[in-house]
């Protein structure tokens, strides 16, 4: 029985291709990752109520304390004692931080590969200082930058609401309460 040799160089190209273009098999359907956004809504009376958005209708705004389809722990909120509503995003800030912080580190980087050794720092010394500044300053404008929340007034008045109401039912996890 004989062998087949073959040269190395075409066994580092199929090596080189299957690390590159690997192929992906699945023995399970990939499940969609479900958006959440924080609510903060703020009632006539001045209190305030906190949590994930459930679902919206024209009577009712419901809120989830956990992240969860389970009803068990939605409260329901009528939207004639609303005043104020709030959504943002869950993870928006830590994912504004990231990359603020990365570029940060890309600013520093270039920062450092653009400058000339005649200088008083060198490359390596002007990229450290650049990126003991820019890598922090970055990371606290891309956090403030996620901190920013959706503003809905809605002052108890339905109209208002309802005005709103696609737009709440598309940050909700539920389109609607009759799902």
């Amino acid at each position: 029985m004989k062998t087949i040799k073959t040269p190395p160089t075409t066994l580092a190209i199929i090596i080189l291709g299957m690390l590159l273009f690997p192929i992906v098999m699945n023995a399970q359907t990939k499940t969609k990752k479900i958006k959440t956004y924080k609510v903060w809504i703020t009632m006539l009376d001045g209190s305030e109520e906190k949590g994930m958005l459930y679902s919206a209708d024209e009577e009712f705004l419901k809120i989830s304390k956990a992240n969860t389809l389970d009803e068990s722990n939605v409260t329901a909120i009528h939207v004639g004692t609303i005043d104020v509503i709030k959504i943002r995003r869950k993870g928006k800030v830590g994912k504004g931080a990231l990359i603020g912080g990365l570029s940060g580190i890309g600013a520093s980087v270039l920062i450092g590969a653009t400058t000339d050794d005649d200088n008083f720092f060198t490359r390596e010394e002007s990229a450290a200082i650049a990126g003991i500044v820019l890598v922090p300053l970055g990371t606290g404008i891309g956090a403030l930058t996620g901190t920013k929340r959706e503003l809905i007034p809605v002052n108890g008045n339905l109209n208002n609401y309802l005005r709103w109401l696609k737009i709440i039912q598309s940050y909700s996890l539920k389109s609607n309460a009759n799902e």
